[in-house]
């Protein structure tokens, strides 16, 4: 057995595995070669020890070299043409295939700091071309969209992403709040082992790994058992950041977990909702393998869609809850007096039903009116000052750890969500302590080793299942639940303030009926620019980097309204949020002039996407491309000008449509304009728009 650890112990330990920079490992994979050469000058300031076997070249004798002479013209063409693309600095971008030493090798391109990193590895893509990698990402996002439920989602998704890539094994891993993880979807081939169900203790994926998923879609290791390869560079120079490289390679520690649980060779995916890491997608095999690079553009693809259907599930869920609380509970207000003493008797088997929970009190000062199974009154007292301090929701699964000294006063209760009402007055919702065993992927606990002078965790050596019997704790809150005490105190807020719970019925069924509206069309909205952008796009990487680029316009529509479907969206907001990937030049040559006007909420995304067209197309074609170009960009509600924005260029003109045409660069000018924007026509005129707004400041 192994000893118990000290405070002090576990503490440096998780220091050193904190501190290890996996972003500047100094080597790489051996898979590929990688350079990295300096943006001002083209020379060659890093290379990694391999590259004679993929370029031809000893790596000491590239240093110093000009790349566009060792990798020619034709490849350098392209790594250039890959490199002036939006997102080089956030996201490694695929420059083509060109030969190497007489055959194939795939190129790819991000930018770290002043250097621009180039990855060259074999192309090994013999049945996955860009027309079939098309395909099968369009059969990929047609069988999610056919989902109405996580489970089917996870279920679906594991088993179409096993029979693609071959990986002997699948698995959906959600982390928790504190970043444990759990199994909880599988794909496997006999006779691997199923992890099934099976959790992992937070420090597996420590903190500075989760960090760095949240920046990459994919990172694979390829082999366990690989030498990794230096990076060589110029004595005095800084470590190479390579975070975005996916021949980054790998710490020791994590080749030892790998071994231990009988793993050659891993790929994952990054799951993010709301640009929160909520999990990944990982996968297994037991011999090495190496992805095609095709593939992982399909894959990286593919967790992006997963993403947005992940997100419009949960908010699905969240709908339905709150509109059960919204009818239950206003229909129970209506019939009572407007005081929350009064009233939450009456609504809290309502209350507790849709929160899944077993309690509920209105604590003011030394009064408490509640319900269910509640602690005693020093703990609801401790617990409304923790929430009237705070203007956050304050979370607790484990009681009897937040509040120690009352340990004898919880009466079962082991989790309350508590939040603030009213400056005197605390809400606080509780569950019942849970008594379960959960099932570890081997001994969670902490162990540690001795490394160059420091202790440090040390990778876990068995894996099978393990029984730990839980006390003390509730049923974990999620987010939903969150949000839904949030609305719980908006409701009760209204009441109190004897609001005409008549009005609040009728603004929460809009709401309702908006967000249900969403819900519905958001996929149809995802497959009709998927579809234009297929159209339009020859290659993998532009479809891609289309739908990525659409989508990212309909969340800043989205983020400008608060994240809520009700809230009116400025214009002078929405379009300069547009504006924001050009802002170093965009802020001196782009004025926007007229009063501000705020767009209907359900109207915000569709006009982003006009506004996300019209800036690329600025970008590309128009007055950014030129030092002395500018941009005006005139709003107006008057019905009588017939300008409702007048998109002026000086310096570089841009065509500008006028009844009818559709040329690039065009602006919104004239009675009325059409604007292709990838899936539908916009048509803007003065009086159509007008009806658009909801008011002007």
């Amino acid at each position: 057995m192994a000893p118990k650890l000290t405070d002090d112990e576990i503490i440096e330990a998780l220091q050193t595995c904190a501190a290890e920079p996996i972003h500047i490992p100094g080597i790489v994979q051996p898979f590929g070669c990688l350079l990295a050469v300096n943006i001002e000058t083209n020379i060659i300031g890093y290379a990694s020890q391999n590259c004679a076997e993929y370029i031809g070249q000893e790596a000491e004798t590239l240093l110093g070299q000009s790349a566009p002479e060792v990798l020619g013209r034709e490849a350098w063409h392209g790594l250039c043409n890959a490199a002036s693309r939006r997102g080089v600095a956030s996201q490694n971008i695929s420059a083509g295939d060109y030969p190497f030493e007489d055959r194939q090798c795939a190129l790819r391109v991000h930018q770290s700091v002043d250097y621009y990193v180039i990855e060259i590895e074999p192309s090994s893509d013999v049945d996955l071309d860009q027309p079939e990698a098309l395909k099968t990402l369009s059969y990929l996002m047609m069988q999610l969209q056919s989902c109405t439920t996580q489970e089917h989602m996870f279920d679906v998704s594991v088993e179409l992403l096993q029979h693609l890539t071959g990986y002997d094994r699948v698995l959906v891993y959600r982390f928790d709040s504190e970043f444990n993880g759990e199994i909880l979807a599988e794909a496997k081939q006999a006779p691997i082992d199923s992890m099934m169900g099976l959790r992992f203790p937070h420090w597996d994926i420590p903190e500075q790994a989760r960090t760095m998923m949240t920046r990459i879609p994919l990172r694979f290791i390829s082999d366990i058992t690989q030498v990794p390869v230096p990076i060589l560079a110029p004595p005095g120079s800084e470590p190479l950041d390579i975070s975005l490289s996916e021949l980054r390679g790998v710490s020791a520690v994590h080749m030892q977990y790998l071994e231990n649980m009988g793993i050659a060779a891993t790929m994952t995916l990054s799951v993010k909702t709301n640009d929160r890491l909520w999990g990944i997608i990982s996968f297994h095999h037991r011999r090495p393998k190496i992805p095609a690079p095709a593939m992982r553009e399909v894959l990286s693809s593919f967790v992006m869609i997963f993403n947005s259907k992940l997100e419009t599930l949960h908010q699905g869920g969240a709908l339905k809850r709150i509109e059960k609380l919204d009818k239950g509970f206003v229909g129970q207000a209506d019939d009572a007096a407007h005081e929350i003493e009064e009233m939450l008797p009456a609504a809290a088997p309502l209350i507790l039903d849709v929160m899944q929970a077993q309690g509920i009190a209105s604590v003011t000062g030394g009064e408490v009116v509640g319900s269910g199974n509640l602690p005693a009154v020093e703990v609801l007292e401790a617990l409304s000052e923790l929430a009237l301090a705070s203007d956050d929701v304050i979370v607790i699964e484990a009681l009897a750890e937040r509040l120690p000294k009352h340990a004898g006063a919880l009466n079962g209760v082991a989790g309350p969500l508590v939040v603030r009402l009213q400056p005197h007055r605390a809400i606080c919702i509780f569950r019942d302590e849970i008594e379960n065993q959960v099932a570890w992927a081997g001994n969670p606990g902490k162990t540690i080793e001795s490394f160059g002078g420091r202790v440090r965790l040390s990778p876990r050596g068995f894996f099978s299942t393990y029984l730990e019997q839980a006390k003390g704790r509730c049923d974990a809150w999620s987010e939903n639940d969150i949000y839904l005490i949030g609305h719980l105190r908006t409701l009760l807020h209204a009441a109190e303030r004897q609001v005409m719970m008549a009005k609040l019925n009728r603004q929460q069924t809009l709401m309702i009926g908006e967000l249900n509206h969403r819900v519905r069309n958001i996929l149809a909205f995802v497959r009709s620019v998927s579809r234009q952008a297929r159209r339009r796009y020859g290659s993998l990487n532009s479809y891609a980097n289309a739908i990525e680029n659409r989508i990212r316009a309909l969340a800043a529509a989205h983020d400008l309204s608060g994240g809520r479907f009700t809230m009116p969206v400025s214009m002078h907001d929405l379009i300069k949020k547009e504006f924001e990937p050009f802002q170093s030049i965009a802020q001196v040559q782009t004025r926007i002039e007229g009063m501000n006007v705020f767009l209907r909420p359900e109207i915000a995304p569709i006009f982003s996407l006009v506004i996300h067209e019209l800036t690329t197309n600025a970008a590309k074609y128009g007055a950014l491309t030129e030092p002395n170009g500018t941009i005006t960009i005139l709003l107006d509600t008057d019905a009588d000008k017939r300008g409702v924005l007048d998109h002026v260029v000086d310096g570089k003109h841009n065509a500008v449509t006028d009844g009818g045409s559709n040329r690039k660069g065009a602006g919104l000018k004239g009675q009325i304009a059409p604007i292709e924007i990838g899936f539908e026509y916009f048509l803007a005129h003065a009086v159509g728009v007008n009806c658009l707004l909801c008011r002007s400041d």
